[in-house]
């Protein structure tokens, strides 16, 4: 169930130059679920997006969180990451 969730966020993100299999092997879990069912750095985009990790953060959840979707909850922004907290009720059923 966690790949499935996790291809389904890596599917909602849009990077320009970047496809949903490079953005589905940089999600990972977070060290604490405090902090997100799913975390994504977005130090590696900076240089290409010419735009710091905490901009492309930004621009991440304000694309996303318009059309927030199951499985997911909610997104936010946090210093460069932009954390995922999955829907577990939906996920459940």
């Amino acid at each position: 169930m966690q790949n499935k969730n996790k291809q389904a966020i890596a599917q909602l993100i849009k990077i320009e130059g970047v496809d949903s299999q490079a953005i589905y092997n940089l999600l990972s879990v977070p060290p604490n679920n405090e902090m997100g069912d799913f975390a994504l750095p977005c130090f590696q985009f900076a240089k290409v997006l010419r735009k710091s990790p905490v901009a492309i953060a930004d621009s991440i959840v304000k694309e996303i969180q318009s059309d927030i979707k199951a499985p997911l909850k909610r997104v936010e922004a946090v210093n460069g990451y932009v954390n995922f907290f999955v829907d577990k009720l939906y996920v459940a059923k």
